[in-house]
């Protein structure tokens, strides 16, 4: 369910830094009443509850049910449990605090009105699994949503104020919810699906839905967010436009810091040939994002890719 994780220098005031994809700040955020926060590098890993029995058992072939590719690859099972469960969730708390990691950021997907797929709705046993962990107290867990095109889009206000209201809000009431200098940290796996897919190229539902999002933790009392975008190599040339001044940070996907450049645009399948990822170098992300969105204070992160999935 997880992957490996690795220490990054700090930069800057502050450094946030996960794997597999790994993000460190490296300028200040100003948002309402955000706290200077501790210079301590945090680290952290990415959590994708992607792993159960029955219709869509990523253990099997996608073209082929009866291909387990575990006897294929006997020597990358996960060692703490092969589907995410709650025993599986408690031994991961527990082994990735003593390797000294400081979040996991887990990935959840909005199936609302109803499940939008046969066990979607256990995509995001990770964030209940973690609350109810009794090891939860021993780091901290963060909300990334998946708005995946176009299965897992929002498609009116009245799914928007459901994630809000009943899922993120309750989760950011949660003591182990990441906090950074007194903000809660979330993030939105593509900025431009967000202003595409899910608010129809329309700024203005963009800024209205995340200035709702906002109002309703300060009216939860849970005081300020930290909003992090997704972005990608279609949105590097005009990040101010798919970005915009409503996002605190913004990351790439799947980035390779100091990748050779000889790989960029090139898709490298892994061996079961059903997965490729498309890479791009740390410095697709330099000299854009700072200057185009948050009247230049939001924060590029670097990314880097360690083992996804694994």
């Amino acid at each position: 369910a997880t992957s490996g994780f690795c220490n990054v220098p700090r930069s800057g005031n502050w450094t946030l830094a996960m794997t597999s994809a790994v993000w460190v700040l490296v300028a200040p955020v100003t948002i309402g009443a955000v706290q200077n926060p501790d210079p301590r590098p945090l680290i952290g890993i990415n959590y994708f509850s992607g792993s159960w029995a029955g219709a869509g058992d990523k253990w099997f072939d996608p073209t082929n049910a009866s291909l387990d590719w575990r006897p294929l690859y006997p020597d990358r099972l996960p060692l703490l449990g092969e589907y995410n469960t709650q025993s599986t969730m408690d031994s991961e708390i527990t082994t990735a605090a003593d390797a000294g990691v400081d979040f996991f950021q887990i990935l959840w997907y909005n199936n609302f009105p109803t499940e939008r797929a046969p066990n979607a709705r256990l995509l995001n046993r990770g964030v209940a699994q973690f609350m109810s962990s009794p090891n939860a107290h021993r780091m901290k867990f963060f909300i990334e949503w998946c708005n995946a095109y176009p299965l897992f889009v929002v498609h009116n206000d009245s799914e928007w104020a459901r994630m809000v209201h009943e899922v993120w809000i309750p989760a950011m009431s949660h003591p182990s919810y990441l906090r950074v200098g007194g903000a809660l940290v979330f993030k939105v796996i593509s900025a431009g699906s967000f202003l595409k897919y899910d608010c129809q190229t329309n700024r203005t539902i963009v800024e209205s839905r995340w200035q709702m999002f906002r109002n309703a933790a300060r009216a939860a009392g849970l005081g300020e967010l930290l909003i992090g975008a997704g972005m990608t190599q279609d949105n590097m040339t005009a990040a101010a436009y798919w970005g915009g001044p409503q996002y605190n940070w913004t990351g790439m996907y799947c980035a390779l810091d100091h990748d050779d450049p000889s790989y960029t645009g090139q898709v490298l399948p892994w061996s079961n040939g059903h997965t490729a990822f498309r890479l791009c170098p740390w410095w697709c992300l330099g000299g854009t994002l700072a200057h185009g969105t948050n009247n230049g204070q939001a924060s590029p992160f670097q990314l880097r890719q360690s083992g996804w999935p694994s």
